[in-house]
C-alpha cells in the first residue's frame, strides 16, 4: 500500500513536471542557444542539429561537430531533475550529413518500502531517448532531414515502456532570409499497463533574417509557430521569437520571448550569450518568466571544424 503511496506520487509529480504527458521530454529544448531565443530552432543551426533542425545545420559547412548540453529542469522548484544531451555530426563531401544523438532525463531516486512499509532499497527512475540523423544538401540554400529515435521510459517496474519516433526537417533561403518547417515526434504510444500515452506530436514552421550592420557586426531575427497535439485537452500552440547580436562571430548576445498555450507548455521571456575560441563554441540562456521556469538556465559546449 505505501510502495502504491510513492508510485503515485512520484507519478503525479513527473505528470505535472512535464506538463502533463509521460515522453514530453523529447519536445523540452537542450540547446542553449535555441532556448535564449525563445525556443526558436527551425532555422537556426544549432550543435544539437538532432534535437532542432538538422537541415537547418546541413547549411553550415562543418566537417565535424561534437557537443554537449546540461539544463536543469524546474530547478527553483525542486531538486535532482536536469536533461543532458551528446550530439556528434559528420559531413561526408559536405552534401551528406549524419547525425547520433543521447539525451536524457534524469528524476530523484525514491524510497521503495515492502508490505510491511519497512525501506528495501531505491529505485532511480529516468527517460531517455537515442536517435540518429540524416540531411542532404540539395543545393546551396535547400535541405531536408530525418531522424529516427528510440525512446525508454522508466518511471518505475510495472510503469516502463519504450517507443519509436521520427522527426522531419527543411530548410531553404532567399537571400537574406530563411525558412523551413518540421512535423516532430511521428510514432508510437507509450503503452503502459494502466493506460497509453501520446508523444506530443508537432508541426512547427519558422522564419528568420540576418542582416551584417557593418564588417563586424550583424544581427538576426528568428521566429517560429507550432502546434502540439498530445493527450485529451493537451492541445496547443506555441510562438517563440528570438533576436541575437554577434561581433565577429566570435561573441554573441541573444534575448527572446517564448509564448505557449497553458495546456501545452510554459512561457517565459530569455536572454543569453555564446562565445567562440577556436573551434570551441560556449553558449549560455537564463529564463524568466512568474511560473515554474523562472531562473531556468541552460548550458551548452561544442567543438567544430
Amino acid at each position: 500500500m505505501i510502495r502504491s503511496i510513492i508510485v503515485a506520487a512520484l507519478l503525479t509529480l513527473f505528470i505535472s513536471t512535464i506538463n502533463g504527458q509521460s515522453g514530453s521530454f523529447v519536445s523540452v529544448p537542450v540547446d542553449a542557444r535555441s532556448v535564449a531565443l525563445g525556443n526558436t530552432y527551425i532555422t537556426s543551426s544549432h550543435s544539437n542539429g538532432i534535437y532542432t533542425n538538422m537541415a537547418a545545420y546541413a547549411l553550415e559547412d562543418n566537417k565535424l561537430d561534437v557537443g554537449y548540453t546540461y539544463r536543469p529542469w524546474l530547478n527553483d522548484l525542486y531538486d535532482g531533475y536536469s536533461l543532458n544531451s551528446f550530439t556528434a555530426a559528420y559531413s561526408s563531401g559536405f552534401k551528406h550529413y549524419f547525425s547520433v544523438g543521447y539525451k536524457k532525463f534524469t528524476m530523484p531516486s525514491f524510497p521503495v518500502t515492502d508490505a510491511n512499509g519497512n525501506i528495501d532499497g531505491e529505485y532511480s527512475p529516468f527517460e531517455s531517448s537515442i536517435g540518429i540523423g540524416y540531411a542532404y544538401k540539395i543545393n546551396e540554400v535547400t535541405a531536408f532531414s530525418v531522424t529516427l529515435n528510440y525512446l525508454n521510459s522508466d518511471l518505475y517496474e510495472s510503469y516502463s515502456v519504450n517507443a519509436y519516433y521520427a522527426d522531419l526537417g527543411f530548410k531553404s533561403k532567399y537571400k537574406q532570409l530563411n525558412y523551413g518547417v518540421m512535423i516532430r515526434n511521428i510514432g508510437s504510444k507509450l503503452s503502459f499497463s494502466q493506460g497509453e500515452s501520446n508523444l506530443p506530436l508537432t508541426f512547427a514552421a519558422g522564419v528568420g533574417y540576418e542582416r551584417n550592420l557593418s564588417e563586424n557586426h550583424s544581427l538576426a531575427g528568428q521566429l517560429d509557430a507550432a502546434y502540439l497535439s498530445g493527450n485529451e485537452n493537451e492541445k496547443g500552440q506555441t510562438l517563440g521569437l528570438g533576436v541575437e547580436y554577434s561581433f565577429k562571430t566570435l561573441i554573441n548576445l541573444r534575448a527572446g520571448y517564448h509564448n505557449s498555450n497553458e495546456d501545452v507548455g510554459l512561457s517565459f521571456y530569455s536572454v543569453g550569450c555564446g562565445a567562440r575560441l577556436g573551434g570551441f563554441h560556449l553558449d549560455f540562456a537564463y529564463l524568466l518568466g512568474d511560473n515554474a521556469l523562472n531562473n531556468n538556465y541552460c548550458f551548452s559546449i561544442s567543438w567544430k571544424m
